[in-house]
């Protein structure tokens, strides 16, 4: 019973134990009837109270874990039959021997006729005792695994990962071999691949070793994710790796194995290193060799950029999410990226005050994902209410920016310290998105800014025309630094600057 409903029940009795008292005098005794109902919710009561301080007390026992369906259930029915036999014996004088008798005989009777049904439930009792497994650790057993949602008579209930409840037997989990992952532990996962064999194995690893680190979400660094290669694939010129990284988030082992492996096959392609996906190199159909696709064809380059560009520089891929290391400058060729902008590249009030003051059309669609604007909904909920959701999808539509979206929704929020705590979700800083054209990075390469002052993050996909240092000397042998300084002059950490001094320092950076 819920603490709400003890403490009405209590009142209640307490109310017909006065009834019961200032009744007695007037009428030279209590009306029976009022005595026995108060004798009995009395029995009710104690007995309501003693199951709240035993769960409490088991809860705590089992250092704040949830207490099972089926521990509440037994708890439940021996301290309620309990008092009611109490309430038989001395309120009632009832002969409570011979029910006892005739209760053993019934009891008989039922326990033959639902043979099946006990095993369940003194299974789940075994259960309950040895402790094996509890609410919310993790259950594997064959083909079955999930998340343990609840202990009962019965069964018990596993959530899986395609978000389905599994009820389970308990006499099928006292009669087979399971596996427990604790839901504080961490477990392991592995996403296996294939490579060329002529890769050298060390560049893979080192390559893998890299993505492990990159920063998946719920990809625990302790214990230390690894890449180890397995062994030789058989029929094919392949060898087989894998990446084995630790997780508390079971259920989501193939999103994050796929996440790993999107992110590799992005790092290895860069590197001119192949993720197979079959076994052989070659594939053999009615007698007939089919060699395999080839790599996927280059993105036609945009026409802001110099055609004479692409002779010199070098086409890399980045997959959805990941970070452009802050050294490399070029161009976006296809796909696009977010580019961090610094404090004073935008004013901030102005360009909130602009977006609230522009109508917004209803029938766009969102400029950024779904998913980051619900949760920024959920989280001005909080501050400003049911309202926090048409003001973010209005801002949506107008703006990419989730940085802006939050400084929108602040200026709802009329308290200042609870401003500066929804703020505090927000991201540091404003940024602009890379679409293809765009330059970025020769701030940096040319030493106009720190080199590492701009973070870009790939948004799904992005292919990137690069140009190192080296590259900028092999490319500025065969043409004028004009030729370069105005596609580059684009680039916001670049505004500003005379265009003889950006060509001064081209020359300077190709000597």
């Amino acid at each position: 019973m819920s603490y709400y409903s003890t403490v009405f029940l209590v009142a209640v009795t307490a109310l017909c134990w006065l009834l019961l008292v200032t009744m007695a005098p007037e009428s030279g005794g209590s009306p029976l009837a009022l005595a026995n109902l108060t004798y009995f919710l009395t029995a009710m009561s104690g007995a309501s109270v003693a199951e709240l301080l035993l769960m409490a007390l088991l809860q705590h026992g089992a250092k704040s874990e949830k207490t099972t369906d089926l521990l509440r259930g037994l708890t439940s029915l021996a301290l309620y039959g309990f008092a009611l036999l109490l309430w038989l014996r001395y309120a009632l004088g009832f002969d409570i021997t011979n029910l006892l008798a005739t209760s053993a005989v019934v009891t008989v009777v039922v326990g033959l006729a639902m043979q099946s049904t006990l095993v369940s439930l003194f299974s789940g009792l075994s259960l309950e005792l040895e402790h094996p497994l509890r609410v919310g650790d993790h259950l594997r057993m064959g083909e079955t695994e999930g998340r343990v949602e609840a202990l009962r008579w019965r069964s018990i209930l596993v959530k899986t990962a395609e978000d389905t409840l599994l009820v389970v037997p308990n006499v099928t989990l006292t009669t087979h071999v399971f596996e427990v992952i604790r839901r504080d532990v961490p477990s392991r996962m592995v996403a296996r691949f294939l490579v060329p064999a002529h890769a050298p194995p060390a560049k893979v690893m080192a390559i893998a070793q890299g993505v492990l680190k990159s920063g998946v979400p719920q990809v625990l660094r302790d214990p230390a994710p690894s890449a180890l290669l397995v062994g030789v694939e058989p029929g094919s010129e392949s060898l087989r790796y894998a990446l084995r990284f630790y997780s508390l988030a079971f259920l989501d082992k193939s999103t994050l194995s796929s996440i790993l492996l999107t992110r590799l096959y992005y790092a290895l392609s860069r590197e001119g290193i192949e993720m197979r996906a079959d076994c052989a190199a070659v594939q053999v159909m009615d007698g007939t060799v089919h060699a395999l696709p080839g790599p996927r064809p280059e993105s036609p380059l945009p026409a802001s950029i110099p055609s004479g560009l692409a002779l010199s520089g070098l086409r890399l891929s980045f997959g959805p999410r990941e970070v452009i290391p802050s050294d490399l400058a070029g161009f976006v060729v296809a796909g696009s990226a977010r580019e961090t902008m610094t404090p004073n590249e935008m004013d901030v009030a102005a360009r909130v005050a602009e977006l609230l003051a522009r109508p917004a059309p209803f029938e766009a669609g969102f400029l950024f994902p779904e998913e980051e604007l619900a949760r920024i909904s959920a989280w001005a909920a909080g501050f400003i209410g049911p309202v926090a959701n048409a003001i973010a999808e209005r801002c949506a539509r107008l703006v990419d920016d989730p940085y802006l979206v939050y400084h929108a929704l602040a200026q709802s929020i009329p308290d200042a310290q609870e401003r500066r705590r929804f703020l505090a979700e927000a991201p540091a800083f404003p940024t602009r998105r890379l679409t293809p054209g765009a330059p970025f990075g020769w701030a940096g390469l040319l030493g106009f800014e720190p080199g590492d002052l701009r973070r870009r993050i790939v948004d799904e996909e992005a292919e990137l025309l690069i140009l190192r240092r080296s590259d900028l000397v092999a490319f500025m042998r065969n043409a004028d630094a004009e030729f370069l300084a105005g596609p580059i002059s684009f680039e916001p950490g670049l505004a500003g600057i005379e265009k003889a001094k950006l060509v001064e320092r081209l020359g300077v950076a190709a000597k």
